[in-house]
């Protein structure tokens, strides 16, 4: 998202990485290809491209929807003097969601005789191959991977004057490596000669890219519980749903939660997943509302407004380049960190607040 502070100046960008979107004749290999015209059925098990995109975080990087007044290019009279990156880590393997992952697993492989002998619908006819849970979590994966270092090379490609000498991340594992990867498709052989720092080796009380480590008030639960209420109206129905299908299985709210994760994480492993096409369109968006989770902890309902207190240090370090308040501005700032990171700066900046006009409707 491009930021023009001076129009013919300043560039501020924040990215979630590589955007991608699935053409019609990858999706036939995944197997859920449809022609773009039937894209708007909700209750079809074929998906294509924009029901994809509808997984809350989870989803596949695409290009975001256009927002009024932010350009997706720069005018052609713009020239740019600075550059700082803000970068999601790359596609990763599941963290807490493995739990329900793990129990759909448990449950299938407790009911395989059952799905043996069931009448399967075509959608879950994978299911007497049997279904194993072999995810890494929490890592990047390899399709993380590419992501990053494709990134690199696009960003190489649109600013080919600009370089730097360090890279900055959080100290995670899987952003410490999208840093890497993208910096081997930025620079190339000279990646190796690049210093990379992580917010330990920087003396700020509070760190612009991980605030919450040093706010320790921060709690997790009350955005988890606002997910857990929207879990309970939405699963149910799919419960029921699939338990017709395959009866005798009983399958558990916490399973068909699994079930709605392997989705999204088979997709960010390996840019496929059987799990997809078990859903209907409509049941897959009903996953987006699971990103309450983040506006509840970082974003603009946060309990005690906590994201835009806790975004501000990013600001304060966004400023602090900006003005070159330490004498010693680079034109190019590569930072590395998490979702978190993003949607508390753009808490910070009132950025993220949704608009409602009078037909209801919330932009």
């Amino acid at each position: 998202m491009y930021l023009p502070l001076r129009s013919w100046t300043l560039l501020h960008l924040f990215q979630l990485p590589f955007s991608w979107a699935l053409s019609n004749s990858d999706q036939r290999n995944l197997g859920f290809a449809v022609p773009d015209e039937q894209l708007g059925d909700l209750h079809d098990h074929h998906h294509g491209r924009k029901d994809l995109n509808h997984l809350g975080n989870l989803s596949p990087y695409h290009d975001a929807p256009t927002v009024p007044g932010v350009l997706a290019d720069l005018p052609n009279d713009c020239t740019v003097d600075r550059i700082i990156l803000l970068h999601r880590h790359g596609s990763r393997g599941p963290a807490g969601e493995q739990h329900y992952i793990i129990m759909l697993a448990d449950t299938l492989e407790k009911a395989r005789d059952k799905i043996q002998t069931a009448d399967l619908p075509w959608y879950l006819e994978f299911l007497k191959k049997g279904y194993k849970y072999d995810l890494v979590p929490e890592n990047l994966t390899i399709v993380g991977r590419k992501q990053l270092f494709d990134h690199g090379v696009e960003f190489a490609l649109r600013y080919p004057t600009f370089s730097t000498n360090e890279v900055v991340s959080t100290t995670v594992p899987r952003v410490i490596d999208s840093a890497h990867f993208f910096s081997q498709g930025f620079f190339g052989r000279g990646a190796e000669n690049i210093t990379y720092l992580t917010t330990d080796d920087f003396t700020d009380p509070v760190s612009w890219l991980d605030p919450w480590v040093s706010c320790p008030g921060l709690s997790y639960i009350p955005p988890v519980q606002v997910t857990i209420i929207w879990a309970n109206k939405y699963i149910p129905p799919i419960v029921t749903r699939l338990d017709n299908l395959i009866p005798g299985i009983n399958f558990t709210l916490d399973d068909i939660h699994g079930a709605l994760y392997a989705c999204p994480y088979d997709l960010a492993a390996r840019d496929r997943s059987p799990w997809c096409n078990v859903f209907t369109a409509h049941e897959l968006r009903g996953l987006e509302q699971l990103d309450l989770y983040f506006d509840g902890y970082s974003g603009h309902i946060s309990n005690g407004d906590t994201g835009p207190l806790t975004g501000a240090f990013y600001v304060k370090k966004l400023i602090e380049r900006l003005t070159d308040t330490t004498e010693a501005a680079k034109p190019l700032y590569l930072d590395f960190a998490h979702d978190t990171t993003i949607l508390l700066a753009l808490s910070a900046m009132g950025l993220n607040k949704s608009v409602f006009t009078c037909a209801g409707r919330r932009h």
